[in-house]
């Protein structure tokens, strides 16, 4: 599928869609991805790439099955609903005096959203902000060099969306929306009731060390960073190490201390 959309338009589809047979009145939602960057194989053949989401779509027929075993099939883009002019503007004109203030628009819910991420990002160490910018690149910025847009701020309520914590359901929620505002309000409200409890969607953040899991997060990740950090000293991570000692480790148990491991070097 990669060296066939490397080679055409470099667009390949993420389909959300369970196994069966294709069902009109009930087609599968997915999003078209663009490839902007493949590397080469590496010894075992698999190859990196960087992917940009480009639009949402609704599957229109059954896909056909490719002679390389990957399907093509036909599709309908769709997107939010276009913002009103009001929403647009990141001042809004005062009221008659005794009036109710004016409702807060999408731009300035995106604007306090982008703020209140850059504190959140502001918390991490220099390995963990590396990741960020890695995974997510540089933090957008409104009305800078180019006009608010209601195209840009759907554009930028995707990535915030992305840049947070976010369960399946609730993301595939959002995904399907086309309200543009209800979603940037979202993740504004999602960032305000953190305040400096860390919800980026970083590695590890899904873990139960995490501290943005509970309240006790912070306490149970100095813990288990501390536990780590006595047991490395005891040589207990080489040659079978806590095996070695009879010390059995579930599966979950190994995954857990491992994301320990990445969420202290985030914070470093």
């Amino acid at each position: 599928l990669l060296e066939y959309a490397v080679q055409g338009a470099r667009r390949v589809a993420a389909l959300d869609a369970a196994p069966g047979p294709f069902d009109e009145d009930a087609r599968p939602m997915g999003v078209c991805l663009e490839i902007q960057h493949a590397e080469a194989r590496n010894p075992h053949g698999r190859r990196r790439v960087r992917l940009l989401g480009k639009f949402r779509f609704w599957l229109v027929e059954a896909p056909r099955r490719h002679d390389e075993g990957f399907e093509l099939g036909r599709c309908d883009a769709f997107f939010d609903e276009p913002l009103p002019p009001s929403e647009l503007l990141a001042v809004q004109a005062e009221g008659e005096e005794g009036a109710s203030p004016p409702a807060e628009s999408a731009v300035e819910a995106a604007q306090l959203a982008l703020c209140l991420l850059r504190e959140q990002v502001s918390q991490l160490g220099e390995g963990g902000r590396h990741v960020f910018h890695s995974r997510f690149g540089d933090t957008p910025t409104l009305g800078v060099g180019q006009a608010v847009t209601s195209a840009s701020l759907e554009r930028l309520s995707f990535w915030l969306l992305g840049a947070l914590v976010t369960d399946r359901a609730e993301r595939q929620r959002w995904l399907g929306s086309v309200d543009t505002r209800a979603r940037l309000v979202h993740c504004r409200d999602r960032l305000q009731a953190a305040g400096r409890r860390m919800v980026l969607n970083l590695p590890g953040a899904g873990s139960w060390m995490s501290p943005g899991q509970s309240a006790f997060g912070s306490l149970a990740l100095l813990v288990a960073i501390v536990a780590l950090l006595v047991a490395k000293a005891m040589g207990l991570f080489e040659g079978g190490g806590l095996r070695s000692l009879g010390i059995g480790l579930s599966r979950r148990a190994e995954r857990n201390m491992e994301e320990a491991m990445v969420l202290q070097q985030l914070f470093r």
